[in-house]
């Protein structure tokens, strides 16, 4: 691993291209060569629901509406989201989008 990577996110496979819904899920801490961080990129497209939530034990994550706006689920709490929102999420709250 070099000091630094460069990785376009639009060039990163797909995850969910087969899942049968309007979501576009890139994962991108493999292809940035990172032990700790992870970089991800999803596209939800209009009305869509995600139809789970997950948590995690230790990764706190950041979330970054970069166009429209939508609604997430915090633990029990809906949020809305507006382009441009920055939304930090601690690693126990189950959230879903």
């Amino acid at each position: 691993m070099g000091d630094f990577t460069i990785k376009n996110l639009l060039e990163v496979e797909d995850s969910a291209v087969d899942s049968g819904v309007d979501l576009e899920a890139r994962l991108a801490r493999k292809d940035i060569d990172s032990e700790h961080l992870g970089v991800s990129h999803f596209r939800f497209g209009p009305g869509f629901r995600s139809p789970f939530g997950h948590s995690h034990r230790e990764q706190e994550e950041a979330y970054v509406v970069l166009g429209g706006s939508g609604r997430a689920r915090l633990d029990d709490e809906i949020v809305e989201l507006r382009r441009w929102d920055v939304v930090r999420v601690a690693p126990q709250v189950v959230r879903g989008f």
